[in-house]
């Protein structure tokens, strides 16, 4: 039974909103038009009655997109990464740091690529010290490119690294970390060639060393592309989106890495022959996986599956239109 509903910003066919909960509290990041700005990046909090605590907008030096793409938190603090628009370097990253409190911001980053083009943060993480952001650089020799950074939480920029796999295009969805605090790890899509597209992970050392770069080909070419990311405690992980496996509609594919990178199972999962969309999936304490998304056949329906970790057998799963 819903308890309450509060509707903020505008609807958006590419970005999604990040929402995040913590206790009573729910932080939502999105974007709102504005007549003198354009559209702005704003977050806002409620509590658990859904009464609005506070709504902090932040706007760029363009008229123009300002979005949020992801978000995650600490105990005190929200980091928000997505684009800002410019006239002169078209999409930018931006990166922020607010307080929780009241929405007060700490620090923006922002980061323009060689093209000055379409420069995207997709994903965003924190551990320890440490913020990590992933996303799409438009480079003038290699189209796109992943391009992952590496912050301290004072805002300081430690480090960068670029990933090109055959001048093609090349787009980070999730970035993560291993629990054994040894390696972060970036996951997304990656052409091969201009027909088809491949799940494409790199493992990073924590001082920015490339020590893996590991790539899942699915058995027909298509806009195969991993959506979200979680590693256990043993530094598995697991990684999960969508493929063109048939050749006639898109699939649920999730593969299990080891922490070097090499693939221990792949599974593809189809209901109905429609297309099936994956979103996320997260793992507890057993070992379980969890999985969410869409699958189409008549209508589309809301997908939740549970996997088995060892070897990624369906255990059961359930649908609501």
């Amino acid at each position: 039974m819903r308890e309450w509903a509060a509707f903020s910003g505008i609807s958006d066919s590419v970005f999604k909103s990040p929402v995040l909960s913590d206790n009573d509290f729910t932080y939502v990041a999105t974007a709102e038009s504005f007549s003198n700005t354009g559209s702005d990046l704003v977050v806002t909090k409620y509590n658990k009655d859904g009464d609005r605590l506070w709504q902090q907008s932040w706007s760029g030096a363009g008229i123009g997109r300002d979005q949020a793409a992801d978000m995650v938190m600490d105990s005190l603090y929200l980091y928000i990464c997505g684009a800002t628009f410019s006239a002169s370097n078209n999409f930018d990253y931006v990166i922020i740091k607010m307080q929780k409190a009241n929405g007060a911001i700490e620090w923006v980053s922002t980061f323009n690529g060689s093209a000055s083009n379409y420069d995207i943060a997709t994903a965003i993480t924190v551990h320890d010290s440490s913020v990590y952001v992933t996303g799409l650089t438009n480079s003038l020799n290699t189209a796109l490119d992943y391009h992952t950074i590496k912050y301290h939480k004072n805002g300081t920029q430690l480090w960068s690294l670029d990933f090109d796999y055959n001048n093609l295009m090349d787009i980070p969805f999730a970035i993560s970390y291993s629990k054994d605090d040894s390696t972060v790890i970036v996951t997304g899509g990656s052409q091969s060639n201009i027909y088809d597209w491949d799940y494409q992970t790199n493992i990073y050392s924590y001082d920015g060393q490339t020590l893996d770069l590991s790539r899942v080909s699915g058995s027909s070419a298509g806009f195969d592309r991993a959506q979200a990311m979680v590693t256990d405690t043993l530094g598995n992980i697991y990684i999960t989106g969508t493929t063109f496996e048939s050749g006639q509609s898109f699939d649920i594919k999730t593969v299990k890495l080891d922490k070097l990178g090499n693939l221990i199972w792949a599974r593809t999962y189809d209901f109905n022959g429609g297309d099936d969309i994956a979103n996320d999936l997260v793992i507890n304490n057993e070992g379980e996986l969890f999985l969410c998304g869409t699958r189409h056949g008549n209508g589309t329906d809301y997908l939740i599956m549970k996997l088995l970790s060892s070897n990624g057998s369906l255990v059961w799963d359930v649908s609501v239109d």
